[in-house]
């Protein structure tokens, strides 16, 4: 199989500087090219996708598909893999290469056919949006196709041809994000599509180059499987060797606190998986070495010795035996310290370089990608310990180490989550040393008793007692020299590794971590959620914390200065909202269209402007004031500071929508009806400003991104909520561009809004409840994420008399708003007379709190429940506690009230200005809404 690593080793040890360079790039495609290609084009995509401000959620959601299909798929054709690498090595060996392309169809076809049943199981069981399941599916298919590929490219003596094909790649998938990028805001289903052209353009390159290698072929498609019944172990250590390899993410991703879920069965872990991922680069030097060295110099030596075995006198055998164990000691020696020179590179500078690039790598990620990178070089030797000795039919004891491998890494990596989730990637690190030392010992043990192991398999009729000459003796005791200067560095870097991770720990030995439990309970918080109609004969009996009140100026003002206070009241049920607490987000109309001809302004305002326009369109009838008309403004102004008077002078009117101009308040007229159009901004400021004065307690919205809500700082909302085209138009729409209702350049970048002001809106009416359904729900969830709602209403669900939704109204309302919670605690009692409490909060809604004034709350109660501190004045405002970035604060403690045998609970909990304290989304509940934090004894 070594068939190109001839030609990459002539590249590289010539002295062509060109061909140097593309030698050891062929090198690098021809051991680890996928899989280079899979994340230097995710990370392409990442910037793009950054750069255009893509949401967190679609970001989320297109890792999360990524790493699922890709480890899924790699653990499936790892079954095949070492089955179809002997069969193809004995079929070239044996002169029979017309077996090797029908091997390649059918290995290709075998895990395609086995991964797209699991893969689309998976895919039907999630629920996942039919837009993302096609590209996502055939992405899949394609890397299936890929990693089976990998294998036979070795055999491909034009390594320019691999070069040319993973570059072609590169060069498409460029191409392709380029023209989404420019034309289109990239979603999830594009940017898979970006990864699906790149992988395409491999399979197709590649098994071109195979198949005019090898372009006689029989019929002998599924051949192999005779491989299978003569070596099944082949498609276990291949199996197991994956499971241990990948197995671990699966289990950070089900069973951590800190992976994230996109759907029922796609999760994943950004804090674990990067740092892992980023880190099995470290073992690509170690990978170039063993094609173009390793394995070239190597294996004239192995034939040379095994022709010897089959023909030759004891003495011809056991020279050629020690002329092989001296090649593969060197070659194992100089692999090893390449190994740990580029351990050692990645752990220092790679490190240093990750954590100055603006990639979100925190320094527990960091820490993380410095145990795998050790874990990850470990691995690499071991597993190919592991191939030596299939090399040397030792598949029993291969199987055993892969087993315990896999065994292992399992189940320390469950562990770990479970009391030790501060050090990622331990578990990993610790089972590949053991697996790496009990496969260098195995392999001692067979090279030392070689001869009986391979006679004893039945290549000769009985053992022969081969003499042992002085020669012989003196290598021999060579070779133990050698082998015991590897085991001493192997030593050296292990022990090395324990006293580092030992140090680090005895250093942080006062540290004590805490991360508590997280919760995915719908909870109900001041300011977001459901905003139902105030209204309604339902809304009383229904949990939210906000009513939509809706008021139209006819009603408001019924005559000229007489402002009806009492019906606002009495109609919306406001008494009783207050006094349960609710909040009320309030929208003041002068246009709605409704069936039968009207007008929703007052009788007396009509006889002093007049100069309006009765309509009857496809939204219906109605009357469209002329808001231009300087009467009409100045009475609007009146009105809107009389509704200040009655209800601006707290934040029960927490939300206000600037309505007033349009139909339905919603800042647009069907001009296109021949309706006068909206006014310019000068006019339409004469009617925000009146808000602005009247609600001086209230958070403002506006329909549209314009240069009113830059300009006034204000929030949002959106009303074709759940409609994903529509949003994403809405959203595009937030650049500095022409207001198509006034043909003036008046939309503005209102992108960053939300960070400090809401975004609302209600459920648009063109789908009816196919919002809710599955094909349909990711694709509302993603629209509420990409725009950052707190509230929607007053359109709360499409069929209210449908309870089959509840599971889908649940996960909006666990997307809706803020959820705050404490990531992390850790309490350092290093000094004498007082500790450190170090705390990390976190949000993981889609917006923050827009309460200014917000604040953590520490206490620290004894195990009888009472109080023995309370910490206040922790700097860190909730308001600016956005999603994906957090916040942290530290404070000192006296001990001088602290016993050192007493338990102490430690809660926190999060407190409005006016000392209302607000749900977490924390499990431990110490009190209503107080959440134990960590549990400690004060030493």
């Amino acid at each position: 199989m070594a068939g190109v690593g001839f030609e990459l080793r002539k590249a590289v040890t010539g002295e062509n500087k060109g061909e140097k360079i593309t030698g050891y790039f062929g090198a690098s495609f021809s051991s680890s090219g996928s899989m280079i290609v899979a994340i230097v084009i995710f990370a392409l995509v990442q910037a793009a996708a950054k750069a255009q401000q893509v949401s967190q959620a679609v970001n989320d959601s297109f890792m999360c598909y990524i790493t699922n299909a890709m480890f899924l798929s790699i653990l499936l054709s790892s079954l095949l893999s070492p089955v179809l690498s002997r069969y193809v090595s004995d079929a070239v060996y044996l002169g029979k290469t017309e077996r090797v392309m029908p091997s390649m169809v059918g290995g290709s076809a075998s895990v395609a056919v086995t991964g797209g049943i699991l893969f689309s199981v998976q895919l039907l069981l999630s629920g996942t949006e039919i837009m993302v399941v096609i590209p996502l599916f055939i992405l899949f298919l394609a890397l299936c196709v890929c990693w089976i590929l990998m294998t036979y490219i070795t055999l491909i003596r034009d390594y320019k041809k691999i070069v040319i094909a993973y570059l072609a790649a590169f060069g498409v998938s460029a191409a392709a994000l380029a023209l989404l990028f420019a034309f289109t805001t990239l979603s999830v289903p594009a940017m898979i599509l970006v990864l699906l052209l790149a992988f395409a353009t491999v399979d197709v390159l590649l098994f071109r180059s195979v198949y005019l290698t090898f372009a006689k072929h029989d019929n002998s498609v599924f051949a192999f499987r005779s491989t299978i019944k003569t070596n099944p172990s082949l498609l276990l250590i291949g199996f197991l060797m994956a499971a241990g390899m990948l197995g671990h993410f699966w289990l950070t991703w089900f069973l951590s606190d800190s992976s994230t879920q996109i759907s029922l069965l796609f999760r994943f872990n950004a804090k674990y998986d990067f740092p892992a991922i980023a880190a099995y680069f470290s073992t690509i030097p170690a990978a170039v070495y063993f094609i173009t060295s390793f394995e070239t110099g190597f294996s004239k030596k192995y034939s040379n010795y095994f022709s010897a075995l089959q023909s030759a006198t004891a003495r011809c055998v056991e020279a050629a035996k020690d002329d092989m164990v001296l090649t593969l000691r060197k070659k194992l020696k100089t692999m090893f310290l390449i190994q740990l020179v580029s351990c050692l590179l990645f752990v220092t500078v790679g490190s240093k370089l990750l954590g100055i690039m603006n990639i979100g790598m925190t320094e527990s990620m960091l820490s993380a990608f410095r145990m795998f990178c050790v874990g990850y070089s470990l691995y690499y030797i071991g597993s190919t310990l592991i191939l030596i000795r299939l090399w040397f039919s030792d598949e029993r004891r291969a199987v055993f180490t892969a087993a315990f491998f896999a065994a292992g890494v399992l189940a320390g990596t469950y562990l770990g989550i479970l009391f030790f989730p501060r050090f990622s990637g331990a578990a990993f690190t610790a089972v590949s040393i053991v697996m790496t030392l009990f496969a260098a010992a195995g392999l001692i043990r067979r090279l030392k008793k070689l001869e009986f192991y391979l006679l004893c398999r039945g290549q000769y009729d009985e053992p022969v007692n081969i003499p042992r000459t002085a020669r012989s003796k003196t290598v021999s005791k060579k070779r133990l020299i050698h082998l015991s200067a590897a085991a001493a560095m192997a030593a050296v870097t292990v022990l090395g590794s324990v006293a580092f991770l030992i140090g680090d720990a005895v250093y942080k030995s006062k540290i004590i971590t805490f991360s508590p439990e997280s919760s995915n309970d719908v909870i109900l918080s001041p300011g977001m959620g459901l905003a139902p109609w105030a209204d309604s004969d339902e809304t009383p009996s229904m949990n939210t914390s906000l009513v939509y009140v809706e008021l139209k100026w006819s009603d408001w003002e019924p005559e000229d200065d007489v402002f009806d206070v009492d019906y606002v009241n009495e109609h919306f049920n406001l008494e009783l909202y207050r006094e349960e607490g609710r909040q009320v987000v309030f929208r003041f109309v002068c246009d709605e269209p409704r069936e039968e001809p009207h007008m929703d302004i007052p009788e007396w305002l009509y006889q002093l402007t007049g100069d309006g326009e009765m309509y009857d369109i496809n939204y219906g009838r109605g009357y469209s004031p002329n808001y231009e008309n300087e009467i009409f403004v100045s009475e609007h102004a009146e009105a809107i500071a009389a509704l200040g008077e009655a209800f601006g002078q707290d934040d029960f009117f927490v939300y206000v929508e600037l309505g007033s101009l349009g139909h339905w308040g919603e800042w647009h007229v069907d001009y296109e009806a021949g309706l006068k159009p909206m006014p310019l901004y000068e006019v339409r400021e004469q009617y925000v400003m009146p808000y602005l004065n009247a609600f001086p307690n209230a958070r403002f919205l506006l329909r549209y991104p314009l240069v009113d809500a830059k300009q006034n700082s204000t929030g949002l909302y959106n009303d074709l909520t759940g409609d994903y085209d529509e949003t994403l138009y809405w959203i595009n729409q937030m650049t500095d561009s022409e207001w198509e209702q006034t043909g003036a350049i008046e939309q503005a970048d209102c992108s960053d809004n939300w960070k400090s002001q809401p975004i609302g809106g209600e459920f648009a009416q063109t789908h009816e409840n196919s919002y809710f359904m599955r094909t349909e729900f990711d694709m509302t969830l993603e629209a509420i994420r990409m725009s950052h709602q707190s509230f929607i209403g007053p359109k709360i669900i499409i069929d209210e008399d449908d309870s089959n939704f509840s599971y889908q109204m649940d996960e909006i309302l666990k997307t809706l708003g803020y959820r705050y919670r404490v990531d992390k605690v850790s309490m350092n009692f290093a000094e004498k007379e007082s500790f450190n409490i170090s705390c990390n909060i976190v949000n993981d809604g889609i917006a923050p709190i827009y309460d200014s004034g917000c604040k953590v709350r520490l206490d620290i109660y004894d195990p009888e429940g009472t109080l023995v501190r309370s910490i206040t004045d922790a700097d860190v405002e909730l308001t600016n506690v956005i999603p994906g970035e957090g916040g942290s604060f530290s404070v000192s403690v006296d001990k001088e009230d602290f016993d050192d045998d007493t338990e102490y609970t430690l809660t926190v909990s999060a407190e409005t200005a006016n000392g209302k304290l607000l749900p977490m989304a924390m499990k431990d509940e110490y009190k209503t809404n107080v959440y134990t934090a960590a549990k400690f004894h004060v030493e």
